[in-house]
């Protein structure tokens, strides 16, 4: 070491700790350099969500963290575990995070899957979360497990190897959820993945939602290392919760649908796609299959640049969507007739995946009677083909404006991003 150099260690996993408390608000207060030693990445699961926090808070109600600034905090930055009421985290800065920025709700079920001991009205506003991950790959920008009626709006995030905003927590879709009327609203979410993991989103969505809704966002430039790029991801049993005018651009999947049910997918835009939207159903052997009804597709602009349009539904023609209509679809390169690819019978280890054009789809499937496979001519994410696009009764709405508002914007262009 040089001389007249020093160096510093981190020895505190948590910087502060608060329990049975109400009304405390940190403001213009810079966290910083605290440790989560490697063995926690046994125990964190997905999403590294076991990590500690340099700020936990549990049975508490109103803690507001407002203007802080938070670096080389080794694994979340703030987590709100249990039984917490009110409170905001708003135009903070999180940069250089060894896990994620802000984790809702706690690891495991147990006693606090009641809606008592709920995380729940907690607003995620106007901050900028960029370079996080950075020991822990899997960790989220922002993680919200079995929470209800909190918001995560008007922030950027950016720069992450797993998925930007995570919500909801239960892969079963008998099991009660919790997570519910949570607004994920016109966030910015940019350069995630970055081939270093894979099966991620910019938005993930997992499980039972009643009354979630995903509405305003902009999502750019989402790789995986071998699989699951997408833009946006309704996982597993995904169902209750509405994802409307988003938009996607130069996502590996632009958009992924798993065994959902009651899912409604609306108006979106998705461009500059590999492949614009992947779904998959359940065989008949799963105790899954009488559940997985009412999915509703329709209003939206799927816009590709190499490969196809994959499907792979149930186990018959007896589909479990209630809608699949009134799309636009557009292969650049095939601009007269996009290619589909699909399958019927999967998961019964039989099923042969057929490929045709735009009208071999629609006798196939009865899907997309009165779409279009035709040039939506989409520039920065928006549509310009305006006569095409009120065929389909599509609403034009613009993101360009998503993330973060007013001051904190223009300490974007400070820390070298947009």
């Amino acid at each position: 070491m040089p001389e007249n150099s020093s160096a510093s260690i981190a020895v505190l996993d948590r910087l502060i700790e608060i329990d049975g408390a109400a009304n405390i608000t940190f403001e213009n207060v810079k966290f910083a350099n605290c440790a989560a030693y490697t063995s926690y990445a046994h125990t964190c699961g997905q999403a590294s969500c076991a990590l500690p926090a340099a700020i936990e808070i549990s049975n508490a109600s109103d803690i507001s963290v407002l203007g802080c600034t938070f670096e080389k905090t080794n694994g979340y930055a703030i987590a709100i575990e249990h039984t917490f009421k009110g409170g905001k985290i708003q135009n903070c800065i999180f940069s250089d995070i060894g896990g994620g920025a802000v984790r809702l709700g706690k690891w495991g079920r147990g006693d606090s899957r009641t809606y008592e001991k709920l995380v729940r009205g907690v607003e995620v506003r106007n901050n900028v979360i960029y370079k996080y991950g950075r020991e822990f790959l899997s960790a989220v920008g922002v993680l919200i497990l079995d929470c209800a009626d909190n918001i995560v709006a008007d922030n950027t995030i950016s720069d992450g190897y797993y998925s930007g905003i995570s919500c909801g927590w239960s892969w079963s879709p008998v099991e009660i959820s919790y997570a519910k009327n949570n607004k994920i609203l016109r966030n910015k979410i940019t350069k995630i993945g970055q081939g270093k993991l894979s099966d991620l989103a910019g938005i993930y969505l997992l499980g039972m939602q009643e009354d979630t809704l995903v509405e305003g966002n902009r999502i750019e430039c989402v790789s995986s290392r071998s699989y699951g790029g997408n833009g946006i991801y309704c996982d597993e049993s995904s169902s209750h919760y509405t994802v409307k005018n988003n938009t996607i651009i130069g996502a590996q999947s632009g958009m992924s649908l798993n065994k959902v049910r009651a899912v409604r997918v609306a108006n979106n835009v998705i461009a500059a796609a590999k492949c614009p939207i992947t779904l998959y159903w359940t065989n008949k052997g799963d105790y899954r299959q009488d559940l997985h009804r009412d999915a509703v597709i329709e209003r939206n602009i799927f816009d590709w640049t190499d490969g196809f349009l994959r499907i792979a539904i149930a186990w018959n023609k007896d589909l479990p969507i209630k809608k699949f209509d009134d799309n636009i679809y557009f292969e650049h390169g095939q601009p007269k007739d996009s290619l589909f690819d699909w399958a019927f019978g999967f998961g019964k280890g039989t099923a042969k995946f057929e490929k045709g054009g735009f009208a071999q789809w629609q006798k196939a499937t009865g899907f997309d009677l009165h779409s279009f496979n035709a040039d939506p001519q989409i520039e920065d994410g928006e549509p310009q083909n305006i006569e095409l696009c009120e065929k389909i009764g599509f609403v034009f709405f613009s993101t360009k404006s998503a993330g973060v508002k007013g001051a904190m914007r223009k300490k974007l262009a400070e820390l070298g991003l947009k």
